[in-house]
């Protein structure tokens, strides 16, 4: 990220985490990008209730259900549009202010260039980024250029895509499976869990700077491969991820498809030989502990 085009484009660039859990906002804030905590930071969320909460200006955000206590020893706040709260007692009117703050000043962003990071919660929310991207088009598009960066995990490749029915503003990355299925040290599973969001903060973190060298000119070949959104999701190799509501963010394959990740290979023309890669990045996630100390 240390040519000029790029440090130019990031210094009028916002980044901002739309979940669905918080790796994004983790890899953001240890790229040292990230410049105020937003409302999806520390949460669970599912794509349709993203959407939801862009076109209803955050109404029923904090809407809780009946808490959760047994979930990895946790206080789980499942809510009503289908995220939950894992890191914050959302029933404590201070903490209703604190997000409250994220929530007004995540609407009132502007800048030149306003670029959102989303993780899917599986292939089939693929099929759902059109009507995510159109609610942020709709609601920021007047204050800054809406960019989408959607990340893919569990895939064969890492490869970078656009498709003509959204076009250059919007790229989907695939992420290596490598990053959940690698063997990770520590003997409780709070340690194994953090070493697994070390990896895939990594992960993410070279997807995001290779759609920034695409966003910012670098890349000679064109990731536009797919005429739509669902001719894409088709060729991805399938994967799924437990409900946001009631569960913490855990990939894994609904089923091995060699074929379609052959496929997949042979569609996407390579552009990882010409960036260069990220260098020296530490990007140790924070204990849960310390989440609460962030930027307010």
């Amino acid at each position: 990220m240390e040519l000029p085009g790029v440090k130019h484009f990031l210094s009028k660039t916002s980044l901002v985490s739309l979940g669905s859990y918080c790796a994004v906002a983790n890899m953001i804030q240890k790229l040292g990008l990230r410049e105020a905590a937003g409302p999806f930071d520390w949460i669970r969320s599912n794509g349709q209730g993203v959407t939801h909460l862009l076109r209803n200006g955050f109404q029923d955000f904090l809407d809780w259900e009946e808490r959760v206590h047994d979930v990895a020893g946790l206080q789980v706040f499942p809510t009503t549009w289908g995220g939950s709260f894992w890191h914050h007692d959302i029933s404590d009117p201070q903490v209703r202010q604190t997000f409250d703050r994220r929530k007004q000043r995540f609407l009132q962003m502007r800048n030149e260039n306003l670029l959102f990071i989303r993780v899917v919660n599986g292939t089939q929310e693929v099929a759902q980024i059109p009507d995510l991207y159109s609610a942020l088009h709709g609601r920021f598009a007047a204050v800054g250029r809406v960019l989408l960066l959607v990340l893919i995990d569990m895939q064969d490749s890492e490869r970078e895509v656009r498709t003509q029915d959204l076009g250059s503003n919007v790229i989907f990355a695939c992420v290596h499976h490598g990053a959940w299925e690698a063997p990770v040290g520590g003997c409780l599973p709070e340690e194994q869990a953090r070493e697994r969001l070390h990896l895939a903060s990594d992960a993410y973190a070279t997807a995001l700077s290779r759609a920034l060298y695409l966003w910012c000119g670098y890349v000679s070949v064109s990731p536009m491969a797919y005429p739509t959104v669902a001719s894409l999701s088709q060729q991805l190799v399938p994967w799924s991820c437990p409900d946001a509501k009631y569960d913490s963010y855990q990939p894994y394959r609904s089923m091995p498809t060699t074929a379609v990740a052959a496929t997949l290979q042979a569609t996407l023309p390579s552009i990882a030989p010409t960036i260069p890669a990220l260098q020296a990045v530490n990007l140790r996630p924070l204990h849960p502990s310390r989440i609460t100390q962030v930027v307010r």
